[in-house]
């Protein structure tokens, strides 16, 4: 949800960004957030975070185990070595997750409910929205949408990623990090 909270970082303070690139952002129309709302029972995101193991006996464990299964197989090995590197506090003969799952899941509970998407006109920080592969009701389906409601935005789809693009390419991401500042620096 880091692309969103930029976002509403910018429409504060416009002046602490010389450009945003966002990745997905968890910024829902109206009629999403709508939706969500008057859903009934428990949202399987939110289910399957407080379900999260949370304790493993070394990081070699931790990154065998993510490796091994959706979403974080498609992870670049050094971005899920990344994470388990940093995203877990050693204990005496273990290692637990520094994010409780119930954290975890408290932010996708209340990660949607935000006005973020009737302001985006008002944002004033050249934007560059980018999306992984199109898929009807998530971030990436919504992410024209976003684009198109931002002054000047640029859209940009890697159709062969997902909704983890970053992990998956960082070196991509990175390229993509280098252009912007290019062309937004103060010296060119």
């Amino acid at each position: 949800m880091g692309g969103a909270a930029l976002v509403m970082a910018a429409l504060q303070e416009p002046e602490l960004f010389r450009a945003l690139i966002i990745y997905e952002p968890i910024i829902f129309p109206a009629e999403v957030q709508q939706a969500t709302s008057n859903r009934s029972g428990p949202s399987p995101l939110v289910e399957g975070a407080r379900r999260r193991r949370k304790t493993f006996a070394s990081r070699e464990e931790a990154f065998a185990n993510y490796a091994s299964k959706p979403p974080m197989n498609v992870f670049d090995p050094r971005a899920l070595n990344a994470y388990v590197n940093h995203g877990f506090r050693d204990l005496n003969d273990s290692i637990t997750l520094k994010c409780s799952p119930e954290h975890e899941a408290r932010n996708f509970e209340m990660g949607a409910d935000h006005d973020t998407s009737n302001q985006l006109k008002n944002l004033q920080v050249p934007t560059w929205v980018v999306s992984g592969a199109q898929q009807p009701a998530q971030p990436s389906g919504f992410a024209a949408q976003i684009a198109n409601q931002i002054p000047s935005a640029k859209l940009i789809e890697w159709s062969d990623l997902g909704h983890f693009g970053p992990m998956q390419q960082p070196s991509r991401l990175a390229t993509l990090i280098r252009e912007v500042d290019d062309l937004t620096s103060p010296n060119t």
